[in-house]
């Protein structure tokens, strides 16, 4: 079994919020392909400059916690 946890700063409001998790469940959303690069939290201060650099694409960064592979 595996566990996700998702979170969604950038949206506008809960309706939105709701919805795109109903898509995932369903299965219509892949997030997965979303996803295109993961970084140790304890980095994190270097991957927000690795961002505003702009020297570098990025469609998805998700931030590994506790001791998890990034």
């Amino acid at each position: 079994r595996k566990e996700l946890n998702l979170y969604f700063p950038d949206s506008r409001n809960n309706e939105r919020l709701e919805n795109t998790l109903e898509l995932i469940r369903e299965g219509k959303m892949h997030i997965e392909e979303l996803v295109t690069h993961t970084w140790p939290a304890e980095k994190a201060p270097e991957m927000y400059r690795k961002l505003l650099s702009g020297d570098e694409d990025f469609l998805g960064v998700v931030f590994a916690w506790k001791g998890q592979p990034g």
